[in-house]
């Protein structure tokens, strides 16, 4: 296991659920002195271990601890999940702890409040691309579910569970929160457009990693093409041939497209449907 250097930067990348986050996770984790842990909150191992009034040195500890996590889940060896995931070289020792979430966005505002240290990479992509990536994907969205009756809150899926995201109510009570976040902390936060990242990836990487303190070097250059030259068909596959987001068209049920519409059009967000 890598060993980290007495002051490591610390990124967290926060997403809805099916807005490209894996890739981006992965695109972080190609850099050699990148640490990277998948989902934490949401593992057996640190469920629970952060909730919003959490104090300044338990936030400390958790960073520290899921820094030194060898846990199988945060660590992209869960047989299920993490299915044919790159394997990155690493220096022996690091100097960034990347951690990825698709839930608990809840909880980042007291993160950044208690400790100086994190930043946060907030990734926004279409709502309707978001739910046509949602509901084509088993294990998210069950063949038994009605689109009509879950669009909007996903209930069967969040369960009232205030750190799930999916659905499109959801979708705008995230994108809120990092747009807000962004307004608050400008120095310590950055939004990324899914479409940018698909269409100018190269060009976007570098920008992150500029935020992040991190260089940019062949090895991420050689996964950028990677990724973006085979097709897996596995959802959570980080590896997707596509030149561009706007599958929804044609999968998305019109009167779906024309709500979203509809409650955007004097809406913030609304620059989101064009992106």
């Amino acid at each position: 296991m890598n060993k980290p250097e007495e002051h490591m930067d610390i990124i967290g990348i926060h997403g809805v659920p099916r807005s490209g986050t894996n890739w981006l996770g992965q695109l972080f984790n190609s850099h050699p002195d990148v640490n990277f842990k998948f989902q934490p909150l949401f593992s057996y191992a640190f469920k629970d271990y952060l909730n919003e009034h959490s104090s300044t040195a338990d936030i400390k500890r958790f960073f520290e601890e899921i820094a030194a996590s060898d846990d199988y889940f945060l660590n992209l060896r869960d047989p299920v999940i993490h299915q044919n995931y790159p394997d990155f070289n690493k220096n022996e020792a690091y100097s960034t702890l990347v951690f990825k979430q698709i839930r608990y966005h809840h909880l980042i505002e007291n993160m950044l409040s208690k400790n100086p240290v994190v930043k946060f990479v907030f990734t926004i992509r279409n709502p309707l691309a978001v739910m046509n990536s949602w509901i084509h994907t088993a294990m998210e969205f069950k063949p038994d579910w009605s689109l009509d009756e879950e669009w909007r809150n996903a209930e069967k899926k969040n369960q009232n569970r205030i750190e799930e995201y999916f659905g499109y109510n959801k979708w705008k009570e995230a994108v809120n929160i990092f747009l807000d976040l962004n307004i608050k902390y400008p120095k310590r936060t950055k939004i990324v457009i899914y479409n940018d990242l698909l269409l100018n990836t190269e060009l976007t990487v570098n920008e992150l990693f500029t935020f992040s303190g991190l260089s940019f070097d062949d090895q991420t250059r050689k996964f950028i093409k990677e990724s973006k030259k085979r097709n897996d068909t596995d959802p959570n596959s980080v590896y997707k041939k596509k030149t561009n987001d706007d599958a929804w068209k044609r999968n998305i049920p019109e009167h779906i497209i024309e709500a979203v519409y509809e409650d955007l059009a004097n809406d913030r967000l609304r620059v989101y449907l064009e992106q």
